[in-house]
């Protein structure tokens, strides 16, 4: 058994000799100390698996009842015990979303990252419209041995110093209002570690939005129906006007306004092939 170098929310395993009878055993048979948060304990053949929240900078001592029986009936005779020495978490910086997030709309304009052993992190918010959606995914996919800008008007640029404990995930709020009008509005959001693992570790890149409507669209080879709802409360929205952003080329334009049920309906471009952006 290792029991050096583990890493926090690392799981613990203890191997046996033989296999262990997976229908005798029963998860108080094996006791740790300090206690873990979330612990849950798991057989498999010939070990024993311990996960859960564990802390970094602690020692944990696991005890293994002497009643442990293996599949040929023997039992373990005594109490057994291994200490596990939980290092220093490894520096860490994640977020909710793939790619695109809408903001709450009950709550402030922010956003919020999580992070592990980060003194700070450097932001940059741009302005966006959905004018610079196409201009997003290409930078998303972009070849990070030749950079190019992100989509937009730069906004702000700053370094956010985070005011966490050592090991602890940390939440860290951030204000994306310069990039909004009257608090809506598309911003992208770029946040990079100033503590890396390595050189190729990526920071986290996000297409945010800020409204108080839910938008869905249903769709066939002629016709659109568009359905938009509050997302405060899930209510129809009435008089939201929707459009479609066709090939600048075609000249041609639809667009619709809800009724009292939240929908709209349109024809979609006769040109077969049309592009819809």
């Amino acid at each position: 058994v290792r029991t050096d170098g583990c890493r926090p929310f690392t799981p613990f395993n203890l191997e046996f000799n033989n296999p262990l009878d997976a229908k005798a055993f029963q998860p108080s048979q094996v006791k740790v100390t300090p206690a873990i948060e979330g612990m849950k304990v798991s057989v498999y053949y010939s070990g024993i698996n311990i996960t859960g929240a564990t802390k970094g900078r602690t020692t944990y001592t696991v005890t293994v009842d002497g009643s442990l029986r293996d599949t040929f009936g023997q039992t373990l005779g005594s109490n057994e015990q291994r200490t596990f020495n939980v290092g220093s978490a490894y520096p860490f910086l994640s977020a909710s979303g793939n790619g695109f997030v809408v903001l709450d709309p009950n709550g402030p304009p922010r956003f919020s990252i999580f992070s592990v052993n980060q003194p700070s992190v450097k932001v940059r918010l741009y302005a966006v419209g959905p004018e610079h959606w196409t201009n997003y995914f290409r930078y998303l996919n972009h070849d990070r041995r030749q950079p190019i800008a992100p989509p937009g008007r730069l906004v702000k640029s700053d370094t956010v110093n985070i005011n966490g404990q050592p090991d602890e995930i940390t939440e860290t709020a951030i204000d994306v209002s310069p990039a909004l009008k009257n608090g809506f509005g598309h911003a992208v959001l770029i946040v990079e570690p100033t503590v890396k693992r390595n050189e190729y570790e990526q920071g986290i890149t996000l297409w945010l939005q800020a409204t108080q409507i839910g938008l869905d669209a249903f769709a066939d080879y002629s016709d659109l129906v568009g359905w938009a709802t509050s997302l405060k409360d899930g209510k129809p929205a009435s008089g939201v006007e929707m459009s479609l952003a066709v090939a600048a080329a075609s000249g041609q334009e639809a667009s619709a306004t809800t009724g009292n049920d939240g929908v709209a309906r349109f024809a979609l471009p006769a040109n077969p092939g049309q592009k819809l952006l």
